[in-house]
């Protein structure tokens, strides 16, 4: 009993014994109004061309306007260059308006577009981080637990702490602590208890104890993942052995497995807020290729983490390398015509030029897109065909972009305009006028080349012609040697 008593924080002991103690059921509801609002001016943006969309990995929000210059596009650029917390990638779409990829630090709520004075602002609603951890202790509680005689009380104690009653709850995770099997299980949810209070000092402190004298439980390693979540010790995600955790995760056994499992999804979920640790909880499944035991993420968390790896990647290099490691997560991903655009201008910045050729091959056959979708919105098909015509002008295919051009126009009803060097961006076009010189070459050679013809054909005899004289005149001279030797 002094073992656990030593490990209940002085807050908790001085409630209990004063009588006074929070009322935490209605922490989950305040706890949920708790965002982070953040406002963003969108300088020359006009209210009603200007579309908004949330994307699927929580972190990205995607503007779409239908008017706009290059000159507005390089205001953007250099307006949300000074959020350090924002990644910002704006361009000018090749049918006129820009697009703009705006990717947060922190999980995104909500996401909408007002008026200002000066024109338009976004207005974004992140979730607080503690909020979110505050709200799933509370919510997910072990279901199960290592003990036939006295689990049914550890549940009644679960009960009592969802119906706000702390006080008899921590007085039964106490009490409880005198089982053996159960003393490490009450320990973690005390320190929920003190996490939950704000009380963090004391809730790392324990933590840590578990982490040192009970590791090789399944608390121990549930204690690991609550202080990394918590931040103690300034614990960073890289920092843990996750191959290990992994492994313990995979092969728990009983019901506290599946409870184990969905704590780390959820972890997974939070704590990927990078690009490294997007592609570090991708890359643990490799291990499935070692031992067949180790369990693999659910699909929608696995393309959430592969789209947050390619939208969160500092470079080309980084986007491209995501994108080479798990390109068969791209093939059934909700957003694989946006992704696939993205991976195929990060391509292009390395002039990997055979491959983005290939990557957009498919995309272009896709060409449907749902009437007001982001795909459709933000002209996606058009910029597929801006940036196939300029990897075959970097390939040195005129014809390839010709016949591009051609299938634009007809498409479009509008003349491409292509951009003048790989590297650049969307927004530096040339006019009409250079790929109309180029058709003018062509026809040019191709006249030169049927006129020559036609001068060889009456100059030069047939080869057949041709070599049978050879021959003749060979025999003559040959004989004619012969009669001079006689």
């Amino acid at each position: 009993m002094m073992h656990l008593w030593s490990h209940v924080s002085t807050r908790i002991l001085k409630l209990l014994s004063t009588g006074l103690f929070m009322v935490l059921c209605f922490a989950p509801d305040q706890a949920e109004s708790k965002v982070i609002a953040s406002r963003f001016t969108l300088p020359g943006a006009s209210p009603k061309k200007v579309n908004l969309f949330k994307s699927s990995n929580d972190f990205t929000v995607l503007l779409i306007s239908d008017s706009g210059s290059a000159a507005q596009v390089a205001k953007l650029r250099e307006h949300f260059s000074q959020y350090p917390m924002v990644m910002s990638h704006f361009l000018s779409l090749p049918q006129g308006g820009w697009e703009g990829t705006l990717t947060f630090n922190q999980h995104i709520k909500d996401a909408s577009l007002t008026r200002t004075k000066g024109g338009l602002a976004l207005t974004v609603m992140a979730k607080d981080e503690r909020t979110i951890l505050f709200s799933h202790i509370d919510n997910a509680p072990p279901r199960s637990v290592p003990s036939r005689y006295t689990g049914a009380q550890f549940r009644k104690a679960e009960r009592f702490l969802e119906s706000g009653n702390v006080r008899r709850a921590t007085q039964l995770f106490i009490e409880l602590g005198q089982d053996y099997a159960l003393r490490s299980w009450a320990s973690l949810r005390l320190a929920d208890l003190d996490l939950m209070l704000e009380n963090e000092v004391e809730a790392c402190r324990s933590y840590n104890y578990l982490i040192e004298k009970e590791s090789h439980r399944i608390a121990g390693v549930l204690a690991e993942l609550r202080a990394l979540a918590a931040g103690c010790d300034d614990k960073k995600t890289l920092d843990l052995d996750w191959a290990e955790v992994i492994k313990r995760i995979s092969f728990a056994d009983g019901p506290i497995s599946d409870y184990l499992w969905g704590e780390y999804l959820w972890l997974v979920d939070f704590l990927a807020r990078s690009h490294k640790e997007a592609m570090l909880f991708i890359s643990l499944e490799d291990m499935k290729k070692e031992d067949p035991r180790i369990r693999l993420l659910p699909d929608a968390l696995r393309q959430k983490l592969f789209s947050r790896a390619v939208y969160m990647a500092p470079t080309s290099f980084d986007v491209v390398r995501a994108y080479y490691r798990y390109k068969d997560v791209l093939k059934t991903h909700p957003d694989r015509k946006a992704l696939g655009l993205d991976i195929a201008r990060a391509m292009l910045d390395l002039d990997l030029l055979g491959e983005t050729e290939q990557l957009l091959q498919p995309l272009l056959k896709e060409t449907t897109g749902a009437l007001g979708s982001s795909w459709e919105r933000r002209k996606g098909l058009a910029q597929v065909m801006v940036l196939t015509a300029w990897t075959y002008q970097a390939l040195g295919h005129p014809v390839m972009m010709d016949q591009m051009a051609k299938i634009y126009r007809k498409r479009f009803k509008k003349g491409l305009k292509m951009p003048t060097a790989v590297g650049a961006t969307l927004g530096k076009f040339i006019f009409e006028k250079e790929l109309q010189e180029l058709r003018q070459g062509i026809k040019n050679l191709k006249r030169t080349i049927r006129k020559e013809s036609r001068k060889s054909k009456s100059l030069i005899p047939k080869y057949e012609a041709a070599e049978a004289k050879a021959k003749a005149d060979e025999a003559k001279a040959k004989s004619a040697q012969a009669g001079g030797l006689k």
